[in-house]
């Protein structure tokens, strides 16, 4: 190898080119095949996050992610990574940026086949565990030669931020010391997105112009993948200069600002709320920014959308009228439709969203607090710029309900759906915020059954003193499984925990014990009113009866049972 002309260790090189993406802070848990990439975190300008578990820490990042852009795990080798494949691969399927860095056993000792290192199979193979990342990851490298390491340090991390999903970085212990050159890192790494074809992006533009003008009744669909390609800015130019009625899938919630004179709310198919679906199926122009047809978005198929009056513009390609124009990608063909596409002689009908006050079933008393009151009622009491998660379960279908403020930001992970991400997720959106010099709240709701899987990660949150607000719904285990499944046998049980007690095992400084237990409208009604307990943190036991679920809850559950 050539001289370096300025020579920089690995470790060093890598936590530097994270922090020009915009992370301060990285997750994970120590390992000795890493710790000589951690050594040099501080130094780079970044903070060290120590999660109490690697499952934890992936779904943390992910949640960092959300917030922040991208967002970076570290794990050793073996026990580690495999600790976090399910964060990993939930990440793929949820189409979030993330950079998994895994220390694996040193190059040196790979090669002497005198012994087995520990957190193997014993058989001397060190491939296997990185194998499996393959079809989970956009890019897989491992830096194991100093001359080409900067290049795809650069590449990978430039595939995590342009695709919205993880990477899997492999470092050999003994490569986070070894010198590597670092001239590269005055300049700026290359993140622009794909430039389409001009001629094929004018053709689709031409084509979309004469559909609009000949629509009656047309209207724009926000789906997950779009949600995902950094193009928030453009779409609402789009919404706003078009006029049309806008809707959103369940999956790309929260995404447009529902405070817009044409945001027509969520279209799930038979799950939508009234009007809506008769509304987005009679369209006789649909455009369905990021389609991913989902068992959830679709309702099992329930969604009836007429395929000819349908353009799907797909992260790099447009189906329009049976046809497919590949290399069109979708972020440069919305701006440039932004500024050519004329909507002055599109024909635009109205619509109202059902207000989320006309799903109450009650109104307040010394009722129970049932699920078709909650998630209408908290509409009001949440606030611009609020981060609002909710995991696998009966909220993450109760928020269909609810009308979420402006320049808020809903988290979940109804594709990939496994329970138990919500709170660590919080846990590192509520650090991004942080990061960034906010003063947003995260907002949690999550079932009893999820909280009891991943809670450790409360004493992140506490540790760092970070501003999440937990409502834990107390229904005595899985009630989504009781419902779709009819069926009331003792495998959906929890344990019953003293949830309010959590904050003082984890808080022993009592930095935050604040906890409450609601059981019926009136005491949350009070609850919320109360601005302290709005401005703070803790954690709130919410009451509700075992089988009660939000209504598109039992309408999925209708047609599941239906089958």
């Amino acid at each position: 190898m050539s001289e370096l002309k300025e020579p920089v260790s690995l470790a060093h090189y890598i936590w530097t080119r994270i922090h020009q993406l915009g992370v301060r802070s990285v997750h994970g848990v120590p390992g000795d095949y890493n710790l000589n990439l951690l050594d040099n975190i501080s130094s780079t300008g970044l903070r060290w996050v120590g999660s109490c578990n690697e499952l934890n820490g992936g779904y943390a990042t992910d949640g960092y992610g959300r917030v922040k852009g991208i967002g970076v795990l570290v794990t050793t080798g073996g026990v580690g990574e495999l600790s976090a494949i399910n964060a990993h691969a939930g990440a793929y399927s949820e189409q979030v940026s993330l950079v998994h860095i895994v220390g694996s056993p040193p190059l040196s000792i790979r090669a002497n086949k005198r012994f087995c290192m520990h957190h193997s199979l014993g058989n001397h193979e060190y491939d296997t565990f990185k194998n499996m990342f393959k079809t989970i990851s956009v890019a897989h490298v491992t830096l194991a030669d100093v001359s080409s390491a900067p290049a795809q340090i650069d590449c990978a991390l430039r595939q995590s931020w342009v695709a919205s999903r993880p990477v899997y970085i492999d470092v050999p212990s003994d490569m986070g010391k070894r010198d590597i050159e670092g001239a590269g890192l005055a300049t700026p790494l290359e993140l622009s997105y794909p430039v389409n074809p001009p001629e094929g992006q004018q053709e689709i533009l031409a084509k979309l112009q004469e559909r609009l003008h000949v629509a009656k009744r047309p209207c724009i669909l926000i789906d997950l993948c779009a949600t995902r390609q950094r193009i928030t800015k453009e779409v609402h130019q789009l919404i706003a200069k078009s006029r049309l009625p806008t809707f959103v899938t369940p999956l790309a919630q929260g995404f447009v600002d529902e405070s817009l004179p044409n945001f027509g709310g969520l279209y799930a198919g038979y799950g939508s709320a009234p009007g809506v679906r008769d509304f987005v199926e009679s369209s006789d122009l649909i455009l369905h920014l990021g389609p991913l047809d989902t068992d959830v978005t679709t309702y099992l198929g329930s969604a009836n959308l007429n395929k000819s009056s349908v353009v799907r513009f797909l992260t790099d390609q447009v189906e329009m009228d049976d046809t497919q124009y590949q290399l069109l990608h979708m972020r440069p063909l919305l701006l440039a439709a932004i500024v050519d596409l004329d909507f002055s002689k599109v024909s635009v009908e109205s619509f109202n969203p059902p207000s989320p006050n006309g799903f109450l079933s009650t109104t307040g008393g010394s009722s129970l607090i049932s699920q078709d009151w909650l998630w209408p009622y908290i509409s009001s009491w949440l606030e611009p710029e609020d981060i609002i998660l909710t995991d696998t379960g009966t909220a993450s279908f109760g928020i269909f309900n609810t009308r979420l403020p402006p320049r808020s930001l809903l988290i979940n992970i109804s594709l990939w759906a496994s329970i138990g991400y919500s709170l660590p997720s919080a846990q590192g959106a509520a650090l991004a915020a942080q990061d960034d010099g906010s003063n947003r709240r995260t907002i949690l709701f999550q079932g009893d059954g999820s909280f009891q899987l991943t809670c450790q990660e409360i004493s992140t949150m506490i540790k760092h003193r970070l501003r999440v607000i937990m409502f834990i719904i107390c229904n005595n285990g899985y009630t989504i499984e009781r419902v779709v499944h009819e069926t009331n046998e003792d495998y959906n049980d929890v344990s019953n925990w003293n949830y309010k007690e959590i904050l003082r095992v984890f808080d022993s400084k009592s930095l935050c014990s604040r906890s409450y237990q609601v059981r019926t409208q009136d005491e949350l009604t009070n609850l919320l009113a109360d601005k302290e307990f709005s401005s703070y943190k803790g954690l709130v036991e919410l009451h509700i009866p075992e089988l009660d679920v939000p209504a598109p809850l039992r309408r999925l559950a209708e047609l599941i049972t239906a089958r």
